[in-house]
Order: C-alpha cells, then sequence, then structure tokens
C-alpha cells in the first residue's frame, strides 16, 4: 500500500514537472494533467496499459501542451440579459443564466418557455434567442488574422449579429427590443438627454424624442472609442443547422429552424439595420448530402426557405409572416450599449495580442494562424475538417429527425413545435405596441379632448 501511494506520488511530480517545461501554459488551468475525481485505480496500476500510454506518448514530445489544449473549454461568451427561464447545459446539468454568466466551448442555451435571451461573444458578437429555442456554443478560435466561431442552431429562432466598426445612423426612432429594458446591467440602460424644462409645456417633458437621439449618440461615440483600441481582426462564421450550414465573415444573419422541417435564414441588409458604411459580404450556404459539395451565395436582404432535406434554397413564399419578429432586433441600442462595455472590458487583447505565449498566460486562450484557401496552417485545416465531418454527420442527423416527426405525428401528439407561429415574438412584440403612446388625432367636429393630445395629463390621471 505504502509502495502505491509512492509511485502516484512520484508519478504526479513527474507529471509536474514535464509540464513545466511545456511550451504553453493556459491562465487559470491545472498543471497537473490527472483526473483525480475520474481515476480508475485498476488502470492508474496497470503496468501494460502504462507502457503502452508512454509509446505513444514518447512518439510526441509535446503531448503535455497538446493534451492541456484538448481539454481547454475557452470562455466564448456572457450572458447580457435573460427574460425567464434560460438554462444553459454543461456536461451532465444545466443552470439557470443571469447577467454576466459565462458561456463555454460545449454549452448549450435553451429558452424554456415563453423566455428570451441576449449573449454577447468574446469577438463582439451579440446573439438574440427567442423562445422555445435552442442554440450550440462549438467553439471559438483565435487567429492571426480574425476569429472563428461555430455554432449550432438546435431549433427555433436566433439572430446573430457580428460587430460592426460602422457607426449607426442617428435617427429619432426608438429601440425595438424593449422587452429587456431595464437591463441588469445599469450603466447600459437608456440615458435621458433632457436638460431644460419649459414649464408652459410640461407635457412635452414626456416626449422621449431627444433621449433617443442621445442614446445613439453615445452609441456611436462608444463604437468610435473602442475602434481605436482594436486591430481591424474580422470574424469568420460557421453557422450549422440540421439542414444547411452558413458562412462567411462579419455576417448579420436571422435563422429559423424548424425541427422536422424547413429552416429559414436572412442575411439582413446594413442599411435597414441602421449602419451607414458598413459592407455587406454575401455569405456562402452549404448544403446536405453525403457527397454533395455544392454551395449557394446567399441573397442580402431576402428571406430563404431551406427544404426539409436540405438540398434546395430558394426565395421564402411569405416572407412577411417574420417581419414582426424580424422588428424587435432591428434597432437594440441598449443592447448594442452592452455590448462596447462588454467588449473594453473583456474582449480587447484578443485583438492585439500576435504572441502565443502571452495569450496563454495572460487571457487563458490558444492563438490560432489564419484562413486561406493557400494557407495551411491549422484554422483552415480546422476549416476543411468540419465542412466534411459537419456534412456528412447532419446528413445522418436529418434522418432521425424526420423519422422522429413522424413518429409524433402518427401518435397525434401536438405538433405545434415544428411549425412557425408568434410564440417566438408574441410577448416581446406586445410589450413593444403598449410602449408606443401615440397621439394622432382623428378627423372629427367634436371638441378635442386632453385625453386625446396630452401625455402630461393622460399620466396624472391614471390614463395608459
Amino acid at each position: 500500500m505504502k509502495i502505491s501511494i509512492f509511485l502516484i506520488f512520484l508519478t504526479q511530480l513527474l507529471l509536474s514537472s514535464a509540464l513545466a517545461g511545456s511550451d504553453i501554459y493556459f491562465k487559470d488551468q491545472k498543471h497537473s494533467l490527472t483526473r483525480w475525481d475520474t481515476l480508475d485505480p485498476d488502470d492508474w496500476m496497470n503496468f501494460g496499459f502504462w507502457r503502452k500510454a508512454r509509446r505513444l506518448k514518447d512518439q510526441q514530445p509535446k503531448w503535455e501542451t497538446i493534451l492541456q489544449e484538448k481539454r481547454l473549454r475557452e470562455i466564448m461568451g456572457r450572458v447580457i440579459e435573460c427574460k425567464g427561464d434560460c438554462r444553459l447545459f454543461r456536461g451532465r446539468g444545466f443552470n439557470n443564466v443571469t447577467f454576466r454568466s459565462s458561456v463555454r466551448e460545449g454549452d448549450e442555451l435553451l429558452t424554456i418557455g415563453d423566455s428570451y435571451a441576449w449573449i454577447y461573444l468574446m469577438d463582439g458578437t451579440i446573439i438574440r434567442v427567442s423562445p422555445d429555442s435552442s442554440l450550440t456554443f462549438k467553439e471559438f478560435n483565435i487567429g492571426t488574422k480574425e476569429f472563428f466561431v461555430h455554432i449550432r442552431v438546435n431549433a427555433g429562432n436566433v439572430v446573430y449579429m457580428n460587430r460592426s466598426r460602422s457607426p449607426m445612423k442617428e435617427v429619432t426612432d426608438r429601440e425595438t427590443d424593449q422587452y429587456f429594458l431595464p437591463l441588469t446591467f445599469y450603466e447600459a440602460n437608456p440615458v435621458s438627454g433632457k436638460t431644460n424644462i419649459d414649464e408652459d409645456n410640461l407635457f412635452e417633458m414626456l416626449d422621449e424624442t431627444d433621449n433617443y437621439l442621445a442614446n445613439i449618440k453615445r452609441l456611436n461615440g462608444m463604437i468610435a472609442k473602442n475602434n481605436e483600441k482594436i486591430s481591424d481582426k474580422k470574424t469568420y462564421n460557421f453557422l450549422v443547422m440540421p439542414n444547411g450550414t452558413m458562412t462567411g465573415y462579419d455576417l448579420n444573419v436571422e435563422v429559423i429552424v424548424l425541427l422536422g422541417n424547413k429552416s429559414y435564414i436572412k442575411q439582413r441588409d446594413s442599411t435597414w439595420q441602421g449602419y451607414t458604411k458598413q459592407k455587406d459580404e454575401s455569405g456562402v450556404f452549404y448544403f446536405r448530402g453525403f457527397e454533395n459539395k455544392q454551395t449557394f451565395g446567399v441573397d442580402i436582404g431576402v428571406w430563404q426557405e431551406i427544404d426539409v432535406s436540405g438540398r434546395s434554397i430558394l426565395p421564402a413564399p411569405k416572407p412577411e409572416k417574420f417581419s414582426f419578429g424580424e422588428l424587435l432586433s432591428k434597432r437594440p441600442y441598449s443592447i448594442m450599449v452592452a455590448r462596447e462595455y462588454f467588449m473594453e472590458k473583456f474582449s480587447i487583447p484578443f485583438f492585439n495580442i500576435t504572441d502565443p505565449d502571452e495569450m496563454a498566460l495572460k487571457q487563458g486562450y490558444r492563438l490560432w494562424g489564419k484562413l486561406g484557401s493557400d494557407s495551411k496552417d491549422d484554422m483552415q485545416r480546422r476549416l476543411n475538417y468540419l465542412h466534411e465531418y459537419t456534412r456528412r454527420i447532419e446528413t445522418s442527423n436529418l434522418l432521425a429527425a424526420n423519422q422522429f416527426k413522424k413518429k409524433v405525428e402518427k401518435r397525434g401528439d401536438d405538433t405545434r413545435r415544428f411549425e412557425y407561429s408568434n410564440r417566438f415574438y408574441k410577448t416581446a412584440f406586445n410589450y413593444y405596441i403598449r410602449r408606443n403612446e401615440s397621439s394622432s388625432l382623428e378627423s372629427s367636429d367634436r371638441e378635442i379632448l386632453n385625453s386625446t393630445t396630452k401625455k402630461l395629463w393622460k399620466r396624472m390621471h391614471g390614463i395608459r
């Protein structure tokens, strides 16, 4: 027994010494390579097993670093806000996320029932998750020339917005996703632009036009300030759906995935979103099929319908049915302000650090190479592998999903979850409409009452 304890101690010491001589350390990661909580004593003391493992390690002198990198689950982002029940599954369990909850590689986020969420990714991307939706955060890689983000939309409605260096158009329109206000992140909430008070027109205090303009100006100032601190590193996106994959640089995309049914995507026009200097670059759609390597250049500003098998993509026949849900993420100014705060606090080093040791030691991330058809760096090899692997595995998954849907329909169970409906936007859109206090007047010869014109008078008398 004493000999066994001594051997364990000696082996642990040797492993620690070996790691100390490895090339790269990762911040906050344990140096010990032994998983004591899951260790099988029989395997640990098996000499034949040790000799076989030792032979493999001798063939790769840097096996300690490779193993540490393999076990590294980098933080992909943080939660800006959740309204309702947003569950983050990690390993065997889950937890309910709140403001600034971390999201790591391999995590799955699920919005239960009528719940909504906004997520910030470390490259500056923001993601809006609608009710009854699920997405998996696959991987986040920092390259020398670009970021690489790999996400799978499992089901539901997700809006994916890469950060743009362009300022927003200064308009007096109110922001659209007001269901999240006030944000838990206090500093990101709308600010008041009112300074002067006219006692003869007190009702004008409730006119929020100047406030809207003040918030956009604040947002544009923060964008310009952060732009000065970071390089022009772009983000390459690898967005996976059951029946298709979309890739491209700096994408602004809305995705609707219906389990065992058609899917819908729209790459947004930057002018519709409100950017003044953004140049749109069409994304590339990859079809399903074990040997199908065809691609399709996505039309910008057009809703596209993907068939169940993932073998065709055409303009959606009734795109207007998506307009109510689409409106909510058109002007999320407070969320964008939160993004700039998060950018300043968490992400600026990722744009500027070029040394792998510094990235590992100070930030806890691995620094990858770069993308390019003529590049032989690890980033490009990883992308090539993902294209082939994803197409094959997702084609197999499609068959299982279709069979599952048929069984549900055969049993006579509720199949509304397989169809697009207002469940993805109903609560948030109704809240947006209720907050809209219009003061339009009807053409009439009757006396015009204060209850129809004066916002302050209505507030004083409890009229909403």
